[in-house]
């Protein structure tokens, strides 16, 4: 079935592994028509998810060590390739020397490949249409596509993405399949873009998988790229010539990419709209951007403001605290924040109170307030005009899912 040895199939699969988040490399690799997924607009996804599946396939049972061999495998590939750490990371991270993470990285990849070629090359799927192969992996991202990328919303507050730079990273990356296309391709950033509180792995994947589904339709034309600064996110345009780009039928392959982008996108606190306007087309990508939308906290506990810094680092964004409440109105008219934080047990001020006073200012108004406190008074806070309450202590995901419920119903 297959052209290669086993020994060259192996280095292949090292190569696509190296290259597993770049469209161009993984295009050009022989693993795509070794399993039967070449020469389709969505091929570098499809082998993404193969292989990903693949090293998935190799996590051990719940009930396996935690320090046996199978794990240290399985976590060298997993952290590596798909979450795209350097070697060192994932050196200090497992407590290996360099040595012994090259011994694993080796074994992890020979049994990767042993994995892949029997399931497609020698065992009972080999035989399998091609076409059968090209829709399973997309079948599984599509049921399974927020469990697969948790990782993204649970990477480091430091991983964030800059926009102008990551957009002329995609810009050279889709050149190869602008050119068979006869396609130009625009960039044009607006200038001083905040940065996106986005994964850039996952920032490259939803912009390259827009534009791989737009070029095919705007052949001989240009597919314009966007960017600009609304409100608090930012606000990425796909733009083809061609009116009925993103409008159905879309082919069912740039159909489901489409559907997969969005459900990514909103993974990361973002949509994706079609739109079609004055004989063109476009598909918005909207992302949330580093630190845009201020919060004001106020907490008279040092401790509690300083963990609330550290819980809204790295996504869309920014406390403005203070341990005065007598200061919460001036800092309403100054910052103007999109969301208060209230604390109930405070010395100076009862927290309670100061809810109360703040709904019957014409500037705190319609400001959406979270009441966050040790004491069980959801209701009573609600009652006073509270948007939403927090029982302390509180975790970050919390915090940050009652930011984003009366955020988003107050934009």
């Amino acid at each position: 079935m297959s052209q290669l040895s086993y020994e060259d199939f192996v280095a292949e699969l090292r190569s696509a592994l190296h290259s597993l988040y770049d469209p161009y490399q993984l295009r050009r690799s022989s693993l795509a028509a070794l399993f039967g997924v070449a020469d389709r607009f969505d091929t570098p996804l499809v082998l993404q998810r193969i292989l990903t599946d693949a090293i998935e396939a190799l996590e051990p049972d719940p009930d396996e060590p935690p320090q046996s061999r199978a794990w240290r495998v399985y976590e060298v590939l997993f952290y590596q390739y798909v979450r795209q750490l350097e070697a060192d990371a994932v050196a200090n991270q497992m407590g290996l020397s360099d040595r012994q993470l090259r011994r694993e990285r080796r074994a992890g990849i020979e049994a990767l490949a042993d994995r892949l070629w029997r399931e497609y090359l020698t065992g009972p799927e080999a035989g399998r249409d091609a076409r059968d192969l090209a829709v399973a992996p997309l079948v599984a991202v599509a049921g399974e596509l927020e469990q697969d990328l948790s990782w993204v919303q649970e990477s480091s507050p430091d991983v964030t993405t800059d926009v102008e730079s990551a957009l002329w990273t995609v810009h050279r990356l889709v050149q190869p399949l602008a050119r068979q296309h006869r396609v130009g391709i625009r960039i044009t950033p607006d200038a001083d873009l905040p940065e996106l509180a986005v994964h850039p792995v996952a920032f490259r994947q939803m912009v390259l998988n827009l534009l791989c589904a737009a070029i095919p339709e705007a052949t001989d034309g240009v597919v314009s790229v966007t960017a600009e600064l609304a409100r608090w996110e930012v606000a990425i345009a796909i733009i083809s010539p061609t009116a009925s780009t993103w409008e159905q039928p879309l082919s069912a392959a740039a159909h489901k990419s489409v559907e997969l982008i969005g459900r990514l996108a909103r993974a990361c606190g973002g949509g994706v709209e079609l739109r079609s306007e004055g004989g063109a087309s476009a598909a918005v990508l909207t992302l949330p951007a580093l630190g845009h939308l201020p919060v004001l906290v106020v907490d008279d506990n040092a401790d509690m403001l300083q963990l609330v810094q550290r819980y809204v680092a790295g996504t869309r964004y920014h406390a403005v605290t203070t341990q005065h409440p007598q200061d919460a109105l001036r800092l309403v008219e100054q910052e103007r924040p999109d969301a208060i934080v209230l604390d109930v047990m405070m010395p100076e001020l009862d927290g309670l109170q100061m809810l109360a006073q703040l709904r019957q200012e014409s500037s705190a108004l319609d400001i959406p307030i979270v009441v966050c406190t040790i004491l069980p008074q959801e209701a009573l806070v609600r009652s006073l005009g509270a948007d939403a309450f927090l029982l302390k202590p509180v975790s970050r995901e919390a915090f940050l899912d009652a930011l984003d419920s009366v955020t988003s119903s107050s934009s």
